[in-house]
């Protein structure tokens, strides 16, 4: 069998992020194994572009953001304590149609965080003199170019220098719970991690337990060598057009080491596949270069090379995605900021994991690593013997095509590209010949070559599930030689000999009626040490008549081996699919000789029986338990139990096998306070699950007040009517259980009653938002309930969310990036909202303002909502309490149709779910149009639990035709979108509370 290891923290993926993140867990001190099924540094990290960005054009509120914000005053530090070349260049980026230069100048009014400096034409040419001409641009200092395979290499070094363990070509099969901790199968163990990382980049889908999904942007580099060591690149520094929310468009810049790069090209794909690129491709950035920088035309093309950026679909957004869960963290959708964000990413992951109290650990100084690269010139001299560098005492194979040709051309060595071809990225050799398009060396890595292993690595899942399936038959295998073995080894005459010993030490005879000898070895099997406890009646009998131990020993035999062949099908990282086939051997491997022992067994066992069967007649059973109810309970179940099957002596031995085993379960119950009922002891012995009913007084009466006397008078009638329900030899004892049981439901009902009119505290617990449209009336009403301090505004807290930042008397709204148009449904007469409100649901989540409070409510602003009625019943129901926070929280429904959006009601504890959990609410099974309807379906899907609470809303799409009347008690009325129809509701319902206060 495969050994098993324990970590502390698993990272699984060895690209820039993984490699961040085990170096940061090592240098807390943590337990790492990093596990990569590549190469460190192939996958998606082996197509970036190596320039450390800036901030510039990334929103403002994104974990993108916070990461970059994070990240970027140590990259530079780091780089410099690690020794990877880099150069702090910064970047310039240039108009060269007046399209661009108009967008240049929106891009430097919206900029306030990036520091940037606007350029005339002539003040470009005087920077780099190389550049054709333009309409002018701008400098971002703080961009930095760097070696991206270089960048990796060190983090996993000193991660490896630190202790960490680094794992190449380890690819994980299967993940499965254990306990709090999590077993992960690798090739050849298991490994048990207390907590996962999971840094997969395209793969992401895999391991995020969640549905998101990708659509891949392919990115496409050429790739410019230096003609000597000594040549010095035409360009400075990189060349950028300017810059998109989704993309940075094509640069043109120079490597740390000399050579000059073009690219990325930026091409949705519907898959993960990199077939070789398309002449024209290659051919265009070629052009471009050249039209960037014109004294390119003179350097050779060395090659090519593609990545594919991870990026999301478009439903989850443009941001990182960093998820918690079961100790389980996944970090997804990094794209083409992945290299500067990398360490911002591994502090934010580094903050999960250990759960820091105050949300942010303090970020740590690079200075002082005791790590260090060698210098370029002993990596290019060990790369060029043998392909890759040496670092902590590790060789380390060279992944990223940047790297390998600044090696190659410093040792002046030929450069080896296409040896290399991982999922996420791909690079080529090239011949060419200015004005003719590009044709590959190497042949064998055609288009289709390159096909073919793609597809082989997409349906990879099918062949680790037939390793699976062949690993659980070789197990089978291995326990039926074994079995055959032991078998082979069984005495079955010493077996029999010390049976027969056993038994005549207790003096046992056979001279009685046959189920008085076969109940007493029943319980002189259970006692014998020597012999397994068994659970095959059959056996039980055989043992029990006469010299029939010969079979027993084969049926033992038989039953070990079942269960010890369960017990290794049964590890937790095997899919229950898996599971279910491999037991389906396990029972035509196991007991085919055991079924054939049983009908031998049972034949004989009917023959030497069938002597008997004209005596047999019940006897009752002497327990002396000390509770006289009890033991005629247990003798009336077991004789109710045998009547039925006297004829058949295998189905007499069950009864008694199956009774006896439950019989200190069941007594124990007897000796609660008060004794168990006698129902309920009954159903004890006949192994039926324990229903316990509902107790009146906990649920309906709080306790607090006048209600605490009639809690404790409804306690006593329920305890009257438990214990004489538990007396049923008494005469007339079911009469007055059932007197005290009445009493209790007319006092826990009087509860009921006293508390629908009971006032609470305004607004204790609640936190309530709302979205305000600023071009509807919306904003009026938020005046207006400002003003009156009604609404949303009578709760504890409350925030108010639109699509910009704006002032609404002392109002200060939350911008949510969404566009708040939509469009109506002309079939249902309905919004189709659920983009905007997904939206808006997580800023909600994000801002965590939520944590602080047992509620969380969104009212819609036409919705005349009474905080002090919601309070009254979420504290009146003591289900609600006591659901509200426990297991996975509550949502309260409004509708018998269903959820209905104009109010909203999750506990703190739902609110937590749905936190860590909102990712598994995207797809097509979650492509609801309406909001309420989407947000209904994700929190079930969530498995959050839900109650109705019939008087939350009143509508008329809820048949509530009436609502306008504002009459009853509920929660919300809805609509009211005029001002004064909304005021004249609210003080009506103020009215009727405030006369249900003078009566109460």
């Amino acid at each position: 069998m495969a050994q098993r290891t324990a970590v502390q923290v698993a990272v699984l993926g060895g690209g820039v992020v993984g490699c961040a993140v085990a170096r940061q867990l090592a240098k807390r001190g943590k337990d790492v194994m990093l596990l990569e099924q590549s190469v460190v540094g192939s996958g998606v990290s082996a197509g970036n572009t190596g320039i450390a960005c800036t901030m510039l054009g990334v929103p403002k509120d994104s974990l993108e953001h916070r990461c970059l914000s994070r990240a970027l005053p140590r990259n530079v530090p780091t780089y410099r304590a690690l020794g990877v070349p880099h150069r702090e260049t910064g970047a310039l980026y240039v108009a060269w149609t007046d399209e661009e230069a108009e967008a240049l100048e929106t891009l430097e009014r919206s900029t306030e965080e990036v520091d940037l400096q606007r350029l005339s034409p002539e003040e470009l040419k005087d920077m780099e003199p190389a550049l054709s001409p333009s309409l002018g641009g701008v400098l971002v200092p703080g961009e930095v170019t760097v070696d991206p395979g270089l960048v990796v290499l060190a983090f996993a070094a000193e991660a490896h220098s630190l202790g960490a363990q680094i794992r190449e070509h380890c690819e994980v099969s299967f993940a499965g719970r254990y306990g709090e901790a999590w077993l992960l199968q690798l090739p050849d163990e298991t490994l048990l991690a207390e907590q996962v990382v999971s840094c997969t980049g395209l793969s992401a889908a895999l391991w995020d337990f969640s549905e998101l999904w990708f659509q891949p942007r392919r990115g496409d580099y050429l790739l410019f060598q230096r003609p000597s060591p000594h040549s010095l690149a035409p360009l400075g520094r990189p060349i950028g057009a300017v810059p998109t929310p989704h993309a940075r468009g094509v640069y043109v810049w120079p490597t740390v080491h000399g050579d000059v790069l073009c690219g990325p090209t930026n091409v949705p794909q519907a898959d993960q596949l990199l077939p070789k690129p398309s002449d024209a491709t290659l051919d265009a950035l070629r052009r471009k270069a050249i039209s960037v920088c014109p004294a390119l035309a003179g350097w050779p093309v060395a090659g090519s090379y593609a990545g594919l950026r991870p990026a999301l679909a478009d439903t989850f957004g443009t941001d990182y995605l960093l998820n918690s869960s079961k100790n389980w963290t996944s970090i997804s959708g990094v794209r083409s900021t992945g290299l500067t964000a990398s360490l911002g990413i591994a502090q934010e992951v580094l903050e999960r994991l250990t759960n820091a109290a105050d949300g942010r650990l303090p970020d740590e100084s690079p200075e002082g690593s005791a790590f260090r690269l060698p210098s370029l010139e002993q990596l290019a001299e060990t790369y060029a013997s043998s392909g890759c560098v040496e670092a902590a005492q590790r060789r380390w194979y060279v992944a990223h095509p940047q790297t390998a040709l600044g090696l190659a051309t410093t040792a002046q060595t030929p450069w080896m590209p296409g040896h290399v071809s991982r999922s996420g990225s791909a690079w080529w050799a090239t011949s060419y010949d200015a004005g003719a398009p590009l044709r590959s060396k190497r042949s064998e890595l055609s288009a289709q070559s390159l096909l073919k292993k793609q597809k082989t690595k997409i349906l990879m899942h099918q062949v680790i599930e037939k390793q699976k399936l062949q690993r659980i038959l070789k197990d089978i295998m291995t326990l039926e030689a074994e079995r055959k073995q032991e078998a082979a080894e069984i005495d079955p005459e010493a077996v029999k000999a010390k049976a027969d010993e056993n038994i005549k030490a207790l003096d046992i005879s056979m001279s009685k009626n046959m189920t008085t000898a076969l109940a007493t070895r029943m319980q002189v099997m259970r006692h014998d040490e020597e012999m397994p406890e068994l659970g095959d009646i059959e056996a039980l009998r055989v043992k029990s008549l006469h010299d029939a131990y010969g079979d027993a020993v084969a049926l033992v035999g038989e039953q070990r081996d079942r269960d010890e062949l369960k017990e290794c099908l049964a590890r937790p990282f095997w899919s229950l699919r898996l599971l279910t086939l491999a037991l389906g051997f396990a029972a035509i491997a196991a007991s085919f000789t055991l079924r054939q022992a049983r009908v031998t067994s049972v034949e004989r066992v009917r023959d030497i029986e069938g002597e008997f069967m004209e005596e047999w007649k019940f006897e009752e059973v002497k327990l002396d338990s000390g509770d006289e109810v009890y033991d005629v309970l247990f003798n009336q179940t077991l004789f109710e139990c045998i009547e039925p099957v006297k004829a058949d002596a295998v189905a007499r031995g069950r009864c008694y096998d199956e009774i006896f085993a439950r019989q200190n379960k069941c007594l124990d119950l007897r000796k609660e306070d008060p004794p168990a009922s006698c129902h309920r002891t009954v159903q004890c012995l006949k192994g039926k699950k324990e229903e316990k009913g509902l107790n009146p007084c906990d649920w309906l009466c709080t306790g607090k007040g006048d209600q605490a006397f009639v809690k404790d008078a409804c306690s006593k009638s329920l305890y009257d009517a438990e214990l004489w329900s538990g007396k049923c030899l008494d005469s007339g004892y079911h009469e007055k259980s059932r007197k005290a049981m009445q009493e209790a439901n007319r006092l826990s009902q009087q509860c009921s009653d006293d508390a629908s009119s009971v006032q609470k505290e305004v607004g204790s617990n609640f936190f309530c938002w709302a979205l305000v449209v600023p071009w509807t009336n919306e904003v009026d009403l938020l005046l207006m309930q400002q003003r009156l301090q009604k609404g949303i505004f009578e709760c504890d807290a409350h925030e108010i969310y639109s699509d910009r930042e704006m002032h609404i008397g002392t109002i200060k709204t939350v911008k949510v990036d969404t566009d708040l148009h939509c469009k109506m449904n002309k079939m249902t007469l309905t919004v189709e909202n659920t983009r905007i409100f997904r939206a808006v649901w997580r800023k909600v989540l994000d801002r965590m303002v939520w944590k602080n409070y047992d509620w969380t409510v969104k009212a819609d602003l036409d919705s005349v909502f009474v905080p002090t009625r919601l309070l009254n019943y979420v504290e009146g129901d003591k289900w609600i309490q006591d659901h509200a926070q426990t297991g996975t929280g509550l949502w309260l429904n409004n509708c018998w149709r269903g959820l209905h959006g104009p109010i909203e009601v999750l506990s703190k504890r739902a609110m937590q779910i749905y936190s860590d959990r909102w990712t598994q609410c995207h797809g097509t099974k979650m492509a609801y149009p309406q909001e309420d309807v989407y947000l209904m379906e994700c929190l079930q899907h969530l498995g959050i639990w839900k109650a109705d609470v019939k008087h939350l809303l009143a509508e008329d799409h809820c048949d509530h035709h009436d609502y306008y009347k504002c009459e009853g008690n509920f929660v919300a009325y809805h609509p009211f979108k005029e001002e004064k129809n909304w005021m004249t509701c609210r003080d009506k319902l103020s009215s009727i509370d405030y006369n249900n206060e003078l009566a109460a």
